[in-house]
């Protein structure tokens, strides 16, 4: 079964730093730039803010380009890549937690006891509210049950949401 995913970026480029600026330009909203996600490539973390690879629909792999998670309007396509990178990552470590009936399942870094560093993201998938955290010491990054990072590292999350909350001026 092929999904399509509407992902899609917008803003300028700036040739400088190889991003797309979200910021406002000077054009009219009639000719705001947007360009479809083809697939996201790789992930990497710069200066503690999360940023994607990103193969545009329609250009070559020479054209693909970093762009901040915060410039991208594809949540779908985002979480399929980061479960796909933690079955990855699972498989790479082999360790497993024995089940009551003897079973063995793969323990995620969050079930290892690794120290959040910080939380990237919030989305939520199948009606779950899951926090991507980065571990400290590590470029990892997991999708963990929100409800357990707020009980675990309430400061981080706190911390997540108000660099993202943005007030009003007027009173």
């Amino acid at each position: 079964m092929i999904s399509f995913y509407n992902c899609f970026a917008m803003g300028e480029f700036d040739k400088e730093s190889d991003l797309w600026s979200s910021q406002s330009s000077p054009r009219s909203d009639d000719e705001a730039c947007e360009f479809t996600v083809e697939r996201i490539v790789d992930r990497r973390i710069v200066d503690g803010r999360l940023e994607y690879l990103l193969k545009w629909d329609g250009y070559s792999e020479d054209e693909n380009s970093w762009e901040p998670m915060e410039n991208l309007h594809c949540f779908e396509m985002i979480e399929l890549f980061e479960r796909k990178k933690l079955i990855e990552l699972m498989a790479r470590e082999r360790k497993y937690l024995i089940g009551r009936d003897g079973s063995e399942q793969m323990m995620s870094k969050f079930e290892q006891g690794f120290d959040v560093e910080a939380v990237l993201n919030v989305v939520m998938v199948d009606g779950e509210l899951l926090h991507l955290v980065k571990f400290r010491g590590s470029d990892t990054v997991e999708l963990v049950p929100a409800n357990l990072v707020n009980e675990k590292w309430p400061c981080l999350v706190i911390e997540f949401y108000e660099r993202r909350i943005q007030f009003s001026n007027s009173y």
